[in-house]
């Protein structure tokens, strides 16, 4: 059992990976097309975690009814190699296309929003739709056993971690050494690859009884959520991606390169997202039903108090150099 979920928690590392590896591709892409990298930055997140949040939502409708959840997660990897393989040749058609509307609609700042809304979300919410559906898939398979609850933080901070890892590559490394076009065939590799393996070792491994939980910690978790919560995560996310999405544009202001803003500050977002899912369960426990109360509000605390050191930053960026 240590030795399955030491391979899906390592498959969820690199699917991470790969997963900022196409996010940060997107929006350079993008940002070339639309011609403003403030409009690819948000319409590639907004895609990106509308996708992820339907994945997630489907991937959830269906974990709990297949035997064998690492082949079916194999799959989903393989479907997001696939699709990512073909965007290239998708963005290409996306350019002609925008390129045309725009010049029909010179000024029209409503109908080429739109227009860049709708490209973006065709050419990414069905890859990321399978992304999504893998963290419910590999959660069934993590909680089938005793203690499995426990591992679902750790299961989300390593995705996360993955992330963080490649944001930071696809900027400084893989990007100026590939392309876009060569980062995204090589990611999809790795995904196909990720889902060759998954798919075999979940075909060899034992089957999961369909049709639910099998331990008290799975059943505890499967609990429904009170509607007061949801609103919380929505509007906890709604605030934290805005945030993103202002300080990566200030950020460009000091580096002069959106591809490295984005990329760094997609790696600082989900580095200290992995060591918060990392450390909720201990926080929760220390705190009780306050946890998620005071969660917020020192998260409050730590914005208002960071945000004046950002006028603060071209005076470190001098000093520095």
């Amino acid at each position: 059992m240590r030795s399955r979920i030491g391979l899906v928690l390592s498959l969820f590392l690199v699917s991470g990976t790969t997963g900022l590896l196409y996010e940060v591709a997107f929006s350079k892409k993008l940002a070339t097309i639309f011609g403003a990298t403030a409009f690819a930055i948000s319409t590639v997140l907004s895609a990106f975690m509308a996708g992820l949040a339907l994945g997630a939502f489907l991937g959830g409708k269906v974990a709990h009814r297949v035997s064998r959840p690492l082949a079916a997660y194999g799959v989903a990897e393989i479907l997001v190699g696939a699709v990512c393989a073909a965007t290239p040749w998708a963005f290409e058609a996306i350019e002609l296309f925008y390129v045309a509307i725009a010049r029909e609609n010179q000024g029209s700042v409503g109908v080429l929003t739109a227009t860049r809304s709708a490209l973006t979300f065709v050419t990414i919410f069905v890859p990321t739709s399978c992304m999504g559906a893998t963290l419910p898939l590999l959660a069934r398979e993590v909680a089938s056993g005793e203690g499995g609850r426990r591992l679902l933080p750790r299961l989300y901070a390593v995705n996360t971690l993955g992330g963080a890892i490649g944001s930071l590559a696809s900027a400084y490394l893989v990007l100026p050494a590939l392309g876009i076009r060569g980062t995204l065939h090589a990611a999809a590799l790795v995904n196909v690859v990720l889902g060759v393996v998954a798919f075999s070792a979940g075909r060899s491994g034992p089957a999961l009884g369909s049709g639910g939980t099998t331990s008290a910690d799975t059943q505890e978790a499967a609990a429904p959520l009170p509607s007061g919560w949801l609103a919380i995560a929505f509007a906890s996310g709604f605030l934290v991606f805005a945030a993103e999405v202002v300080q990566t544009h200030l950020l460009t202001l000091l580096i002069g390169n959106s591809a490295y803003a984005f990329g760094l500050m997609l790696a600082v977002f989900l580095v200290f997202l992995a060591a918060g899912a990392a450390r909720a369960p201990a926080f929760a426990e220390r705190h009780g039903p306050l946890a998620l109360g005071r969660g917020l509000a020192l998260t409050a605390l730590a914005l208002a108090c960071t945000t004046p050191l950002w006028d603060q930053l071209p005076h470190l960026f001098t000093f520095l150099g």
